[in-house]
């Protein structure tokens, strides 16, 4: 008799850990490609147009410094099958980035209350509205337990959000797409009115776009910036023409 309640007990608690586990994210596929990691996937049981965000949090175990966040641009939307397509970007870059290889620790993340939800999405996922539409902290009912909806405490009552941990590896390029990468970028700034050092350079390889205006400074009226690519490549690639006109708008 004992040894049947031992094997019932964990019989139980196996059923109950599998029903836990209940995944929501699958990614399905990924691509890297010169500016922007794009993840292709499926997110189960929530409404369509749930939005969500995706984040790098680590590259192969080191946490992501802010200056450096690798993060979707806008929302990311699900669609009537749970299927969604996220576009991550380093903030900042210049249109370009060399994600390096290894291993990238993924946060896919998401709230249901008004504030995340649309009022379609937050009654699907069976959060409670008051006459006005407003939701109280955005638990969402109508989902079932799931190791990537994490319970939080706030004021003393418990809201479940998505946040799922997902894990991809980016490889290294093959050598046909290296030859055509740029190797670096330069600033030059020209002053044409300069008796002396009428051009000074700045390295641009590694350079946030966001920090464009303090290394080039205040411009004079007579200077004028040009953007230097450096490297074996074909009609502009690995350094688009994007690139060089949001430069300038940013520094003119």
């Amino acid at each position: 008799m004992a040894r049947y309640m031992v094997m019932l007990f964990l019989v139980l608690d196996f059923g109950s850990l599998h029903a836990q586990d209940n995944p929501i994210i699958k990614i399905n596929k990924f691509e890297r490609t010169d500016s922007a990691i794009i993840i292709n996937g499926v997110a189960r049981v929530v409404p369509p147009n749930t939005k969500m965000w995706v984040t790098v949090q680590r590259i192969n175990g080191k946490s992501i410094e802010e200056r450096h966040t690798i993060k979707t641009v806008g929302h990311v939307l699900t669609g009537s099958d749970g299927s969604f397509t996220a576009k991550l970007k380093r903030y900042g870059s210049l249109n370009r980035f060399d994600f390096p290889t290894g291993k990238y620790q993924l946060e896919f993340y998401a709230g249901f209350s008004r504030a995340w939800q649309t009022v379609e999405v937050a009654k699907k996922a069976g959060v409670r509205l008051d006459e006005q539409g407003r939701s109280d902290l955005g638990e969402p009912r109508s989902l079932p337990k799931s190791s990537d909806l994490i319970a939080q405490n706030f004021g003393g009552e418990k809201v479940r959000f998505l946040r799922a941990i997902r894990t991809i590896t980016i490889q290294a390029s093959n050598a046909s797409t290296v030859a055509y990468k740029t190797k670096s970028i330069k600033l030059e700034i020209h002053d044409y009115k300069a008796s002396k050092n009428p051009v000074r350079t700045i390295n641009a390889t590694e350079l946030l776009f966001r920090e464009v205006s303090g290394k080039v400074g205040r411009l004079k009226t007579t200077e004028a910036v040009a953007l230097i690519c450096v490297g074996d490549f074909e009609n502009g690639f690995g350094c688009p023409a994007s690139t060089i006109l949001t430069a300038r708008r940013q520094l003119s």
